[in-house]
């Protein structure tokens, strides 16, 4: 911003006019601060990033119970800085395991359709592999169930 205080801006505003009115300092003023809060937010816009989040009902009494005498904002700021400050971002890999465990039943069943009625020793190889890493992947998200409830 070109002036470092509304004075500065009145000087430079009324550097023609000797005795401005009531009336046109305060427009001046008024103007000065518009301007003043425009760049403010641009250049906090600059540095700090902001998002706007909706909840279901549900979600909200859940917030409403838990945040207690914070704001809202404070309380979502908080968690979400807790939250990755504790590494607790397992839900991002449980939503990802659960999707690789459906393909891979996908999979198993349409070797099963259209491969095993060949005989083929292959085909039997391949979905034991298959059912053994889907197994894991089990294994994996019961085990992140079991720590999330503790």
């Amino acid at each position: 911003m070109k002036y470092k205080s509304v004075y500065e801006y009145l000087d430079e505003v009324f550097s023609e006019k000797k005795n401005p009115s009531n009336e046109e300092i305060v427009k001046a003023k008024k103007a000065y601060w518009k301007l003043y809060f425009r760049h403010y937010h641009k250049q906090r816009r600059k540095t700090r990033k902001e998002f706007t989040l909706g909840f279901e009902p549900e979600m909200l009494s859940k917030i409403k119970n838990k945040k207690g005498s914070l704001s809202t904002s404070k309380f979502l700021y908080q968690a979400v800085c807790t939250a990755i400050d504790n590494n607790s971002l397992n839900f991002i890999q449980r939503d990802l395991l659960a999707e690789i465990q459906q393909q891979l039943m996908l999979i198993i069943s349409y070797i099963e359709e259209n491969l095993l009625d060949d005989k083929n020793e292959l085909a039997y190889e391949t979905i034991a592999k298959i059912e053994e890493l889907e197994l894991k992947i089990h294994n994996i998200q019961n085990y992140d169930n079991k720590e999330q409830s503790n």
